[in-house]
């Protein structure tokens, strides 16, 4: 049984409504928002496509200016919305090679940047990645 209906949960009833995202924003804000819709949809709507699009636009805004962490975050961010749609879908369609690479793209930034709480979070994501989608 998938995460949402263990819940009770029905995609978009009860949740908080959003401003629409664009890709206009600063990353940093493009992240926090990507990171807001995907938590939203992950324990309560089941809708990902605006904080995919949010923390999509972020990563590609940190990387165009140059903006490391923040890209590295976003790219986690993804990570991390693919991970709850494969637990919603109880592995079903589970794309796990896409899922590390994320996540090790994101580790390999913080390694480069030296932000031993990012490698620390870049490698659990790779880890639940082994125990939960490769289950090894």
């Amino acid at each position: 049984m998938s995460r949402a209906a263990a819940s009770g949960r029905t995609p978009g009833a009860g949740s908080v409504p959003f401003t629409v995202v664009t890709v206009d924003g600063a990353a940093s804000e493009l992240l926090a928002a990507g990171r807001e819709a995907i938590l939203e949809a992950a324990f309560r709507t089941g809708e990902y496509e605006e904080g995919d699009r949010a923390a999509a636009g972020g990563a590609d805004r940190a990387e165009a200016d140059g903006d490391r962490a923040v890209e590295a975050a976003a790219v986690d961010q993804l990570a991390w919305s693919m991970h709850f749609q494969a637990l919603d879908r109880d592995r079903e369609g589970a794309d796990p090679d896409a899922e590390e690479a994320l996540f090790r793209r994101a580790l390999a930034i913080w390694r480069e940047l030296g932000d031993q709480g990012g490698v620390a979070a870049g490698l659990f994501g790779v880890g639940l990645v082994h125990q939960v989608l490769r289950r090894d």
